[in-house]
Formats: C-alpha cells, sequence, structure tokens
C-alpha cells in the first residue's frame, strides 16, 4: 500500500504535489476539501482492509482509531510534500515497522 503512495509520487512528480499544496492553503476552495475528504476516506478504507485481513488471520484482535489508520499516509504525504527527501523503501519499512505496527498494536488489549 505505501509502495504504491510512493510510486504515484514518482509518478506525479513534486511540482504537481506542491502545486496541489498551493490549493490547499487558499481558502474557501470548495474543490480542495471535497478532495481531500475523499482521500481521507480511501485512506481510511484501505487501512480497514489491511486491518480486517489482520483481524481474520489472527494478528490482531480490534481494529485502532482514524488517527493511527490515516498516520502512514500522513507521514508520506509531509515528507513528500514538505521535508524534500525521497520517499524509499527503506524509509517505508522505517514507517511500517517503527511507527504504525507499534501503534496498532498498543491499541490493542493487553492479555
Amino acid at each position: 500500500m505505501l509502495t504504491r503512495y510512493k510510486h504515484s509520487a514518482d509518478i506525479m512528480g513534486r511540482t504537481y504535489n506542491r502545486a496541489i499544496l498551493g490549493e490547499v492553503s487558499k481558502e474557501d476552495n470548495q474543490d480542495v476539501t471535497t478532495f481531500l475528504a475523499q482521500l481521507k476516506q480511501s485512506n481510511l478504507f484501505i487501512m480497514e482492509r489491511i486491518l480486517s485481513k489482520a483481524q481474520l488471520n489472527g494478528e490482531i484482535n480490534n481494529t485502532t482509531t482514524d488517527l493511527v489508520k490515516l498516520m502512514p499516509f500522513e507521514l508520506l504525504r509531509y515528507r513528500f510534500l514538505i521535508s524534500d527527501e525521497p520517499i524509499t523503501d527503506d524509509f517505508i519499512a522505517e514507517v511500517v515497522d517503527e511507527i504504525v505496527l507499534p501503534a496498532i498494536m498498543q491499541q490493542q488489549p493487553h492479555a
């Protein structure tokens, strides 16, 4: 999932994404507001599917908060749009292993 985001970022390029960021900063831009709401719902849907599979496999007992579900996407957007650092496979692995999985596991009931 995060690798797909990386691929999309590579294709679209920084100029395109920074133009979107510029539009986001404008007040009362209904198109951007709608786009961001749809993006959020799409990201939540993706994570729900992943977490549902993990539940079926017995890897987790409960789903998690929307904040945790959206976190990997927000980190990738930040890195791509703000920090000027590339989204590498190592970065994606670090986000998953060091941030996302611990956050998900923290919200599971302790036996």
